[in-house]
């Protein structure tokens, strides 16, 4: 009786094992998928984030020659009618 519930229990310790590998190797996995995962996230936000800044600095620029342009047409008008 005891050489027969010592190899279940040898049994059940290699099957143990095994499942343990095998989640281990499950973990390792998913952790590397979840860094591809957040490295693309990650380029993906700083192109938007890099785009925003480039429309922003675009818009800012043409506002500025805007501006200059206006005080130029105010100065020529206040020398042509003063």
């Amino acid at each position: 009786m005891s050489n027969v519930s010592g190899n279940s229990s040898g049994s059940s310790r290699r099957r143990s094992s095994r499942v343990v590998g095998i989640l281990e190797e499950r973990e390792h996995d998913e952790k590397k998928t979840f860094e591809r995962l957040e490295m693309k996230l990650e380029k993906e936000i700083f192109e938007r984030v890099e785009a925003a800044l480039v429309e922003t600095k675009e818009s800012v620029k043409r506002m500025c020659v805007v501006v200059v342009i206006g005080c130029v047409m105010l100065i020529a008008l206040t020398k042509f009618i003063g």
